[in-house]
């Protein structure tokens, strides 16, 4: 069974929050890597935003 583009949009609007676009935030500092998450072999950096 595929899914309508019509059938998507039903459902969509049938949904209690509505997205909607917005302008990427800007960053007043710089990016610092601060913490590492691992598990299973696998490792993702995590960084914060620090003042000048």
């Amino acid at each position: 069974m595929t899914t309508t583009q019509k059938e998507k949009v039903e459902f969509k609007e049938k949904l209690p929050i509505k997205r909607s676009g917005a302008d990427e935030p800007s960053v007043d500092g710089y990016f610092s890597n601060d913490k590492v998450y691992s598990a299973g072999g696998r490792a993702l950096n995590r960084s914060s935003v620090r003042s000048w």
